[in-house]
């Protein structure tokens, strides 16, 4: 056997497998070298191959005049022999260039003197030309190449001697790249350019084709009772207009005829990659060999990836002789056909008598898959041959399925149009319920937020005193600024009322709204009638110092305004005219003192902090509590709910509740102004988990002022239940959630949309009519 690699000119194997992993050189291997099976195990187990399916039979063309059969396929003749002298190279043929060398010969460009053409010159180097193995199998490759006359074998000109008595071989110049640069090629730029860059139906498509012109090239050396034996993609050449070459056939050899006994050979040759299992078990081999590395690189030309893996040769031919063949998966996980995974698998079978038997069985499967047939490889089911049926006459299937979308068409044209008006109806209330829901979550947001922000700025003020009474030292120059003035009744007044050197005096300003004087730059401080003194001043000098965050928290909580030292004049005038959502901030201590601001005219000193709802509410509660709306000396702003938090130590002992007074009629301001506004509109509430009645646009003290003179702190604040039992489950047995539903009251739809608000603990709830919210909803569709 004779070692390509040494006369392969286009290949330096030393350089190549030094930079490329990859790349399959031929080599020769001696039997000691060939791996067994791994583990003493023996090869996968002999499947019997036998199809139930008959095959319709083709009638074959004839093709050909003359009867020249007989000096066509006679034996092909593979010894190195020569009947005639060689012709002098430089007679025919002049050099013009070399463009590749090998290690046992080189390849130049040369033009035929007489024909004028261009042709490669292979020509055997003088080192070489002694070694009579290399003669003969370089002599005996010609011999076999030029006898294979076919568009897919390289033409082989002829073979010359020189003065020297060299020998060259003359062959078509091929301007090309082999398979294996063409893959390469396709796979950097799926890399680079990512796969779903390119048609990859329409590429593979394409390389099938180039194999099957390698097939019909290996069918032809088939039916010539030739066998390649070296079959690789870097043997099969691409020609620049994708004409398909088979070279190298310096390993080929006649094909053993049925019965007849194969020599054991001394060593094998070959690429290792693309070894047979029988030839590395040192069995007879035969076209079936060649027929399994088409099956490899077939898988390769589909999956872009070998099917062998493994850099050593060792390795490969383990994975070979051991059956282990890599999954036909793509390298870019492009889905591959299962008729085209069974092409593959049974053309790279383990056993000889499992593959196909001759390349064109081969070819002819690849065919009849491209072709959209069925295959010898997977036959059919009963679906997928309907489906294929379907796709081949799929005109007349499309025909009559649009005539019988036409029949059905005319059949259920009217309960069509029947269900296009439910569907409609449908559409308009869903699109009614979605839009008051949305509105309602909408406002729930805005007033969690809210109610969020100043609960925040409660319990910062509340860790503030807390600090305040572990570190602060009471100093009365540095403590000047934080001034806490005694209620109205401990101030001396004139019988007209307040005289004008107290009102400068003091810096106070009227309320025209609270209908009270105000003094924005100190507080009130008061003391239960039974305090201990002491004990409250103590309190009193060090938590002065939070009058800061008081005044932070009262003038900044005006919902549309960022408090800021630009705007504070602004701020005090807004809520002198109009008042503020924070009413006032106050603290309140376990020994009865009581620190509260804004300062206010009308403030009683007779007040213990102690026994106060607010108070009450937050001393059993770790985390900060609104209570229930009531009525005190400010009802003449409305109703008030107090907010409350417990102020700990910073041992976590409790010292004492900050607490916060919101107007509801600030709150309630969202109610009317936000969400659902319109006619539809029947009532808007908030209800508490009891279902009591916060506030309800409904209620008398909605929205709504007092008088002081008659509306005093004493007064108790109803909360009656909520509509009707049943609504109030649907609502309250929901959990802390958002719905609407509908329900018939007095011959009427209503739809109730509620939401749970987080902070307050309660929830808010539009009651709408739904036949006019339906109205509603529509005339905007209209109008948009």
């Amino acid at each position: 056997m004779i070692d390509k690699s040494k006369n392969d000119p286009t290949v330096d194997v030393a350089s190549a497998n030094a930079i490329h992993n990859d790349f399959n050189r031929t080599v020769i291997i001696s039997p000691a070298d060939v791996p067994s099976s791994a583990g003493g195990e023996s090869a996968p187990s002999k499947k019997a191959a036998t199809s139930s399916r008959k095959k319709k039979r083709e009638i074959e063309d004839i093709i050909g005049g003359l009867n020249i059969t007989p000096y066509t396929s006679h034996d092909l003749d593979t010894s190195a022999d020569l009947e005639s002298p060689l012709n002098v190279l430089d007679t025919k043929y002049s050099i013009l260039e070399e463009f590749a060398k090998g290690g046992t010969s080189t390849v130049s460009i040369a033009k035929d003197r007489n024909l004028r053409r261009i042709v490669a010159i292979k020509s055997l180097k003088k080192e070489a030309e002694s070694n009579p193995e290399l003669l003969n199998s370089f002599v005996a490759e010609a011999k076999v190449t030029a006898q294979l006359d076919h568009p897919g074998i390289i033409p082989i000109y002829g073979l010359s001697s020189d003065d020297e008595n060299g020998i060259h071989l003359a062959m078509k110049l091929v301007n090309g790249k082999t398979l294996r640069d063409y893959l390469r090629n396709i796979i950097l730029n799926y890399r680079i350019r990512g796969i779903d860059s390119f048609d990859e139906d329409l590429m593979l498509r394409k390389r099938l084709e180039i194999f099957l012109h390698v097939c019909d090239a290996i069918a032809y050396a088939h039916h010539r009772n030739v066998m390649h034996r070296d079959l690789k993609p870097e043997n099969i050449m691409i020609g620049k207009y994708m004409e398909v070459f088979v070279m190298d056939w310096g390993l080929a050899k006649i094909i053993p005829k049925g019965g007849e006994p194969e020599t054991t050979p001394n060593r094998l040759a070959g690429t290792p990659r693309y070894f047979s299992p029988e030839a590395l078990r040192q069995e007879r081999c035969d076209a079936r060999s060649d027929i399994f590395t088409l099956g490899l690189i077939l898988q390769e030309v589909v999956t872009l990836q070998f099917a062998i893996q493994g850099n050593a040769e060792k390795e490969q031919m383990e994975h070979i002789i051991n059956g282990d063949i890599e999954p036909i998966v793509h390298l870019f996980h492009h889905k591959i056909d299962k008729s085209l995974q069974a092409i593959i698998k049974k053309a790279t079978a383990y056993w000889p008598q499992e593959r196909y038997q001759t390349v064109d069985d081969l070819a002819d499967d690849l065919r009849r898959y491209m072709a959209g047939h069925a295959v010898s490889a997977c036959p059919d089911t009963y679906f997928s041959k309907l489906a294929r049926y379907v796709v081949r006459y799929r005109m007349e299937f499309l025909s009559g399925f649009i005539g019988l979308l036409l029949l059905l068409s005319a059949i259920t044209a009217y309960a069509i149009r029947r269900q296009l008006v439910t569907t409609r109806n449908l559409s308009q209330q869903r699109i009614a319920i979605n839009y008051s829901y949305n509105r309602v979550a909408s406002v729930a947001r805005h007033l969690d937020i809210t109610a969020l922000n100043i609960q925040d700025q409660l319990v910062s003020l509340a860790r503030l005193v807390g600090t305040l009474l572990a570190y602060h030292n009471y100093d009365p120059v540095k403590d000047a600024e934080y001034v806490f003035l005694p209620p109205m009744d401990k101030i001396k007044k004139t019988d007209g009322g307040m005289g004008m050197e107290m009102e400068k005096e003091m810096n106070l300003q009227y309320s025209l709204f609270y209908k009270r004087w105000v003094n924005f730059d100190c507080g009130v401080i008061t003391y239960a009638p039974d305090s201990k003194m002491e004990a409250c001043e103590q309190f009193f000098h060090k938590a002065a110092p939070s009058l800061v965050k008081m005044k932070e928290i009262v003038l900044g909580s005006n919902f549309d305004t960022n408090l800021s030292k630009d705007d504070l004049d602004a701020q005090k005038n807004a809520y002198l005219s109009k008042g503020f959502p924070v009413r006032s901030v106050f603290i309140g201590s376990p020994d009865g003192v009581k620190m509260l601001y804004p300062w206010r005219g009308n403030y009683s000193r007779k007040i213990d902090p102690r026994k106060r709802a607010w108070y009450q509410n937050a001393l059993n509660q770790p985390k900060p509590v609104w209570g229930k709306p009531y009525m005190d000396l400010d009802s003449v702003a409305g109703l008030s709910i107090p907010c409350s938090v417990q102020i700990l130590d910073l041992h976590g002992n409790f010292c004492g509740v900050a607490s916060l007074d919101l107007s509801l009629n600030h709150l309630t301001h969202n109610f009317l102004e936000r969400g659902n506004v319109g006619e539809y509109v029947l009532e808007k509430a908030l209800i508490n988990t009891e279902g009591h009645i916060i506030v309800s646009s409904k209620s008398e003290y909605f929205n709504k002022m007092f008088d002081p003179e008659k509306y005093h702190q004493e007064v108790p604040f109803e909360t009656p239940l909520f509509h009707t039992p049943e609504i109030r489950e649907k609502i309250l047995d929901r959990g802390r959630d958002y719905n609407t539903f509908i329900i018939e009251e007095n011959g009427k739809r209503t739809l109730y949309s509620f939401a749970y608000l987080e902070v307050f603990q309660m929830y808010y709830v539009v009651v709408a009519d739904y036949d006019m919210l339906i109205k509603h909803t529509a005339d905007l569709q209209k109008s948009n």
